[in-house]
């Protein structure tokens, strides 16, 4: 998988898959507010330790992110999937993020987002990604390559994540942990 040169991790632009926007409603009070209560407590107990590790490490990303206005971006593909699971307040967090990036990330790309040259670009993009199983995951991967993201961010380790090392394209695809990793040596800083 080629890789982009950024001098740091905080210059990172970051896309959350599906999963990632429904890992962050659910643990919501401990990501921003340190607080794991009652029934996120008894969730977070019963997740293998790579789910927990992963959990953690998001739980620091989005303190960093909030600390330094940084945006997590997802695309209209993420919307209609979290509108599949039928929950409304999930997909009114995943709207949440979409204003959030709209207003401290990149405008610019919002605006392209629609636009069919972008459209264009996802499909042509589909069809280098064979080395992923799903049709979502490449149409996700291909957005977020086309809007030009540094890193992809899943907790999904059985499909995209496992499969990352048969895609050729210049994006890192990582779990939270890798991002965490990554950001560590640079989030004392903000």
């Amino acid at each position: 998988m080629k890789q982009k040169k950024l001098n740091k991790a905080l210059d990172w632009r970051v896309f959350a898959d599906t999963c990632v926007v429904n890992r962050i409603v659910e643990f919501g009070e401990y990501f921003f507010e340190n607080y794991l209560g009652d029934g996120a407590l008894i969730e977070y107990k019963k997740r293998p330790i790579e789910d927990r590790d992963d959990i953690d490490a998001l739980h620091n990303i989005i303190q960093v992110y909030q600390r330094a206005s940084l945006p997590l971006f997802i695309s209209a593909t993420v919307i209609k999937e979290v509108k599949k699971a039928n929950n409304h307040f999930l997909e009114s967090y995943a709207w949440e993020v979409i204003n959030h990036w709209i207003e401290c990330g990149d405008q610019e790309i919002w605006s392209r987002y629609h636009s069919k040259n972008f459209a264009n670009k996802v499909e042509l993009i589909i069809t280098t990604l064979r080395g992923l199983k799903g049709p979502d995951d490449r149409r996700l991967v291909a957005e977020a390559i086309v809007m030009g993201c540094d890193a992809f961010l899943t907790v999904d380790r059985h499909s995209l994540w496992k499969r990352r090392n048969k895609i050729d394209a210049n994006i890192r695809i990582l779990r939270p942990i890798e991002l965490w990793e990554a950001l560590c040596p640079f989030a004392a800083i903000i």
